[in-house]
């Protein structure tokens, strides 16, 4: 539930860490994805809607939140309660963009760390 409840903070405070616009970010990802030869095809289907929906971007709208839990939902065929998702994450919005700008620099450092210990341009 964290992911989704960060995505859409992630949306609205993408320019605060990157340069490039969350648009073109999310459509080069999503092209990049679709080009993997070996991608399922639930996994190439999902990335078709997001990419047709312009997912990334539009977790900024409460609205889209909720059609994607809803989606994701029925993907998990209603076994786990991912449907209250949105009301709850919405309760606690202030909340959450709080622990969102502390988390959020921490994962970059940690992930600009890991890439730069397991580079793996390197070759073997």
């Amino acid at each position: 539930m964290t992911d989704i409840a960060y995505d859409p903070l992630l949306a609205l405070s993408w320019d605060s860490f990157y340069d490039e616009p969350l648009g073109s970010f999310s459509d080069r990802a999503l092209k990049d994805v679709l080009a993997y030869k070996s991608l399922p095809r639930k996994a190439e289907n999902l990335a078709r809607i997001m990419l047709r929906k312009n997912s990334l971007e539009n977790y900024k709208d409460e609205k889209f939140l909720r059609e994607a839990s809803l989606s994701l939902d029925k993907r998990l065929k209603g076994r786990t309660p991912i449907i209250e998702a949105p009301n709850k994450i919405i309760a606690v919005k202030k909340e959450l963009a709080s622990d969102f700008k502390f988390f959020y620099p921490q994962l970059m450092k940690f992930a600009a760390e890991w890439l730069k210990k397991n580079d793996q341009t390197k070759e073997t």
